[in-house]
């Protein structure tokens, strides 16, 4: 929760804004996806769920302003996932591909654990709950255990992930020197 009198006026988040968001978000993406068809077909849309849907309780003063515990937001961004997801079912015709990560925020643990990060992520369960409660022919589900997951699109290979491995120290160049530094490491493994 930001509350406006803590940000000078600046932003405001609840549930309820979250909620709104949620809505404009698929509600948008049916819109300009029907626009697109107009003039060109497509069949497939990747929706990739990168993570970091919750803030959790990593933080000491997340645990004050936090709206609901750990479990309830995850649950919280299920449902407004779930319900997204089926407005795009029953809104077009289109396949929708999921490429899922869990970020470091939906994590039980203090650090991130690397080897199995998955397995002590609130954000994986809940990836598994839509894909064996939203269990559709349309739907393909990519719920990766790793850091990364690749996808063939279109002839070019998409590399999926969260991005919380990556530490930039808040240097002069932010994120722009470590990723190209990552990027040559993750390249040469599989590009």
């Amino acid at each position: 929760v930001v509350l406006p009198e803590h940000v000078n006026g600046l932003n405001e988040y609840n549930q309820a804004i979250a909620t709104e968001r949620s809505e404009v978000f698929f509600s948008a993406a049916v819109r300009l996806l029907k626009i697109f068809q107009r003039d060109m077909e497509i069949n497939t849309v990747v929706l990739a769920l990168l993570g970091d849907f919750i803030t959790n309780d990593l933080h000491h003063d997340s645990a004050e302003s936090n709206a609901v515990p750990p479990v309830d937001a995850a649950m919280f961004a299920r449902n407004l996932l779930a319900s997204g997801i089926q407005h795009v079912l029953n809104n077009t015709n289109v396949n929708l591909v999921l490429p899922c990560h869990s970020g470091n925020h939906g994590r039980i643990t203090h650090k991130v654990h690397n080897a199995h990060e998955s397995g002590h992520s609130l954000e994986y369960m809940m990836y598994r709950s839509l894909e064996q409660n939203l269990a559709s022919s349309r739907l393909k589900w990519l719920v990766s255990r790793s850091y990364h997951s690749y996808l063939d699109v279109m002839g070019l290979k998409i590399r999926f992930h969260n991005g919380h491995g990556m530490r930039y120290a808040g240097g002069v160049g932010g994120l722009y020197i470590p990723v190209g530094q990552a990027l040559r490491v993750w390249n040469r493994t599989r590009p």
